[in-house]
């Protein structure tokens, strides 16, 4: 993937110029040849943040290779002190790696030969790039503010770093992956209050959510439903109503949902059934009411299944008892009614199950 790999644009004509990139005049050669004029390097964001890729066309007739680089607002502020060099000596070598760059920040890059170490200096032209941000991505510190905005972030406990020129990498609770896009999004006990934006479903690279043990409000917005890549959502000990979305049963890679110490109504969407991946489901303490609905029975991989605490009614469904991995199972304190299925006695794995506080009837299944 290439990443915002441009030549000079207009914020830098003016200072490109002034830097005199781009020369054509060949310098001489120790042998009274001439050195040829390079080409531009390519560059591309490295596999760590931070980390810029410089790459080159070999020269022959050169006798090392040099990398020039500057931020823009190093130069804004400093000028030619800004700008950095690193020698290559290597003449078989056709990349190197600049690390420790601010990502977020747009640098500038250029490629040099010469013949002697301390001789002149060709220089290429310049080639520009923003530091560990793809295009992809250029729209998650927006949707980040977004929500920093709703909920109230003045008020934060902890803010460090929210709302400043330093790329979202280093706001507090937020991690990236090498292309600068928001891989998880770590905000519990952390004073958020007000609605979760909808436009939190634009991080399409999110992994992990924790927004727990706050005091947000307001309903799940079913547009979370689109985050393709979420692997762990916990929402729980917060004030959020309304309905649990059946829109979150798209999350297929999703692998825990914890929603539990809120005020959510309503039924529990049969779409959940269509996580296959999850292995724990957690919608405990909330005023969920309904039956528990049989797809449920599908998820071949949960290991916790926690429903106590809420208004659920009919019967436990027997297919309760096709869930293998099952070690936990908690549906007590609802008004379940009905005998206890013969089929729970096919969950090998179950270490804790509990009944408790229901109005289930007939014998103990041997």
């Amino acid at each position: 993937m290439k990443y915002m790999v441009t030549t000079v644009g207009f914020l830098l004509v003016i200072a490109l110029v002034f830097w005199g990139g781009g020369q054509t005049a060949p310098v001489a050669a120790q042998d009274g040849g001439a050195l040829t004029a390079p080409e531009r390097p390519t560059v591309e964001n490295g596999e760590r943040l931070g980390e810029v890729v410089v790459s080159w066309n070999a020269v022959p007739e050169a006798g090392f290779y040099r990398i020039g680089w500057v931020s823009f607002t190093g130069w804004q502020s400093e000028g030619w002190d800004a700008v950095r060099i690193a020698s290559v000596e290597n003449l078989g070598q056709t990349s190197y790696t600049l690390t420790n760059l601010d990502a977020g920040i747009l640098y500038a890059f250029r490629f040099g030969v010469g013949y002697a170490r301390f001789g002149e200096t060709e220089w290429s032209g310049w080639t520009t790039l923003t530091a560990g941000v793809s295009e992809e991505c250029a729209g998650d510190r927006d949707v980040l503010v977004a929500l920093y905005n709703a909920t109230n972030g003045d008020n934060w406990q902890n803010r460090g770093n929210w709302n400043t020129v330093r790329h979202p990498e280093y706001w507090h609770g937020v991690n990236t992956n090498r292309h600068g896009c928001v891989t998880r999004l770590s905000l519990g006990s952390n004073r958020l209050s007000g609605e979760i934006p909808a436009g939190l479903s634009d991080l399409a690279n999110l992994e992990r959510l924790y927004l727990h043990d706050n005091q947000l409000s307001g309903a799940i917005p079913a547009e979370l439903g689109n985050l393709s890549r979420l692997t762990y959502m916990t929402l729980r000990d917060n004030e959020l109503t309304g309905a649990i979305p059946a829109e979150l049963g798209n999350l297929s890679e999703l692998e825990t949902l914890n929603l539990w110490g809120n005020r959510l109504s309503g039924s529990i969407p049969r779409e959940l059934g269509d996580l296959t991946n999850l292995t724990r489901l957690d919608l405990s303490n909330n005023q969920l009411n309904g039956s528990i609905p049989p797809q449920l029975g599908n998820l071949d991989h949960l290991e916790r299944l926690d429903l106590h605490g809420n208004q659920l009614n009919g019967s436990i469904p027997e297919h309760l008892g096709n869930l293998s991995s099952l070690t936990h199972l908690q549906l007590g304190d609802n008004q379940l009614s009905g005998a206890i299925p013969a089929e729970l006695s096919n969950l090998s794995k179950l270490e804790t199950l509990n009944l408790w506080g229901n109005r289930l009837s007939g014998s103990i299944p041997r």
